[in-house]
């Protein structure tokens, strides 16, 4: 995420002073910039923005003025409030981080003096709520689910946010597996569930049990496997004599509770079986 580092205002020379017309004092005007978020949409980083208000009224964060590439995600968010005679200028430093910094952390000594560093907290993410539920896939219940939901302060959308934390996971995690390795796994495991497949299409469709006319049918017209059958379209097998919509419907439900489907591609599967 993004966030402000540090703040050069002008007439202000420490953290600790405060400004003529200006209600607020420095460290309040401080904590009301920390909350004010951004959204990067390219380009170098960091960036510098400046904020320039005179005159009666209420400053807020939509007063910035920000560079290509840089915009202000609250901007009603309230930074501080003028009198007649007040003023307020002042160059902003934004930058990309993760997590949350010191200001130790981001002192730089070649910025001019009376910089003034902020804590900064990079984060987006606001709240994470999370839920684990069974999951049913093909024939198998025994696989669970995860449900992330997300809130962030609109620097980053949820889906940003899900989507870099995994690469960051990913990252770290390559540390430990080579990709020999794990090619090797997911190879295994597609041999077996082809093998699998490749049996279960083999059958004679009198495994699938099928109602009578139904079964009649399919077997006039010369289909005598399971791969037979699931090379069909529904609009082939309702063209075939004595197969009516009812008997579709009852087939579509014996084919899905077996993980299978009318008018599937059985071409990479017969090629896996012919290099064998």
């Amino acid at each position: 995420g993004a966030a402000i580092t540090a703040v050069r205002i002008d007439g202000v020379l420490h953290e600790f002073s405060t400004i003529p017309g200006v209600l607020e004092d420095v460290p309040q005007i401080i904590l009301n910039l920390k909350k004010v978020r951004f959204r990067v949409i390219g380009g170098e980083m960091p960036k510098t923005a400046t904020l320039s208000r005179k005159g009666k009224g209420e400053v807020k964060a939509g007063d910035i003025e920000t560079p290509q590439g840089l915009t202000v995600v609250n901007p009603e968010q309230h930074i501080a409030t003028l009198t007649e005679e007040g003023k307020i200028e002042m160059e902003i430093k934004v930058d990309v981080g993760r997590g949350y910094v010191p200001a130790e952390m981001l002192r730089d000594r070649k910025m001019p003096i009376g910089t003034i560093f902020l804590d900064a907290n990079f984060s987006p993410v606001t709240r994470v709520r999370y839920r684990v539920e069974p999951a049913r896939v093909g024939q198998r219940t025994d696989f669970d689910k995860l449900i992330l939901e997300v809130w962030t302060d609109g620097s980053v959308f949820p889906e940003e946010a899900v989507n870099i934390a995994a690469k960051i996971l990913k990252d770290h995690m390559d540390l430990f597996v080579t990709q020999e390795v794990f090619e090797e796994e997911e190879k295994v495991e597609y041999d077996e569930e082809i093998e699998k497949l490749r049996k279960m299409l083999a059958q004679p469709v009198d495994e699938l049990e099928l109602p009578t006319r139904a079964f009649k049918a399919i077997k006039a017209n010369g289909i005598n496997t399971v791969g037979d059958l699931v090379k069909y379209t529904p609009d082939k097998l309702l063209k075939l004599k004595n197969f009516g919509r009812k008997s579709l419907n009852e087939l579509i439900k014996i084919l899905e509770a077996r993980g299978l489907h009318l008018g599937m591609d059985l071409s990479k599967i017969k090629e896996k079986g012919a290099k064998k």
